[in-house]
């Protein structure tokens, strides 16, 4: 008798949740698409920022890196008067290093009878 109450109980409860949840049903699609409404907003808002982000640091970025990329330029130009003689003498180096020798002479042959 006791386990036919709980049942008779359990399908009460299932037809009250079901009722209530159809009940429901229209006020949770409202709140969803509340929620998906607001979340595509900021989707896109979000985009539209990295976009105009990433815009505005490629018009920043680039002259300053003309800018420096110029001022390496006129740096290595400046130097060169004082690196050309080390240049010079590491040249002169590297040709004494890299000269050729001259081939030593063979002994002459020795002949075959007096081995």
């Amino acid at each position: 008798m006791l386990s036919g109450l709980f049942s008779l109980i359990g399908a009460v409860f299932l037809l009250m949740l079901l009722v209530a949840g159809t009940a429901v049903l229209p006020a949770m699609f409202a709140l969803f698409a509340v929620a998906f409404a607001l979340w595509l907003v900021f989707a896109v808002l979000g985009l539209v920022f990295r976009i105009l982000g990433a815009v505005i640091v490629g018009l920043v970025a680039l002259p300053l890196v003309l800018v420096g990329a110029g001022l390496a330029f006129a740096f290595g130009l400046a130097l060169v008067p004082l690196v050309l003689p080390l240049l010079f003498v590491a040249l002169i180096v590297w040709l004494v290093a890299r000269k050729p020798r001259p081939v030593a002479a063979l002994p002459p042959p020795v002949p075959a009878a007096s081995r």
